[in-house]
């Protein structure tokens, strides 16, 4: 039972870890917003991403220059992907992204491994819409942020919070009954003692 119990803390603990969210502050919101940011979208974002102690790491407002890459093709981090998400051309968030959805225990450049990133972002522009975008190969991309349903830390989440409820499930609440010292099989001599003591 220790065991179970054991394996059950374990999944649950693993299962949070995957449920990690981006928190996400509108900083600005534009009037008129007919179209919002969708997974497939090819978009153009403007970010200042800093650390927890307020260093700033990498500016593409500097550069005057955004980035473009296409929603949910792995091009940007987890946490870009799922803070970008329902967003309108013109408007401003802040995003703060656990290490889970950044770089996790790698360190990237100036950022330290497992480190909490802010990110103050624009979007300047949908330049392609998910209906006329064609589909990007996913790879990984260590510049910036899946979130959306099917990325691989969501169905990880799935995964991993189905096992965790079928095993409550089969062992806490269905409680099979199960024959630990299993089958009382008698053998052919003890068989044959038992039918002479019953004819007694």
């Amino acid at each position: 039972m220790v065991n179970i119990l054991t394996y059950l803390t374990a999944l649950l603990l693993v299962s949070v870890a995957y449920a990690q969210q981006v928190s996400v502050t509108v900083t600005n919101l534009p009037e008129s917003c007919p179209v919002k940011t969708t997974v497939g979208d090819v978009v153009k974002v403007h970010y200042t991403g800093t650390l927890k102690d307020g260093r700033e790491f990498d500016s593409s407002v500097k550069r005057k220059e955004p980035i473009e890459f296409q929603i949910g093709a792995g091009r940007v981090i987890p946490g870009w992907e799922q803070g970008l998400l329902d967003m309108c051309v013109g408007e401003k968030r802040t995003l703060v992204i656990p290490p889970e959805l950044a770089y996790g225990d790698r360190a990237v450049g100036p950022i330290p491994a497992n480190s909490v990133l802010n990110f103050d972002v624009e979007l300047v522009a949908i330049t392609q819409s998910a209906k006329d975008a064609p589909p990007t190969p996913t790879s990984v991309n260590t510049v910036a942020p899946s979130g959306s349903l099917f990325s691989i830390s969501n169905i990880g989440a799935l995964i991993i919070m189905g096992g965790f409820i079928y095993v409550v499930y089969y062992v806490l609440i269905n409680k099979p009954e199960i024959d630990i010292k299993g089958p009382k099989i008698k053998s052919e001599k003890n068989q044959e003692r038992d039918r002479v003591k019953r004819r007694r």
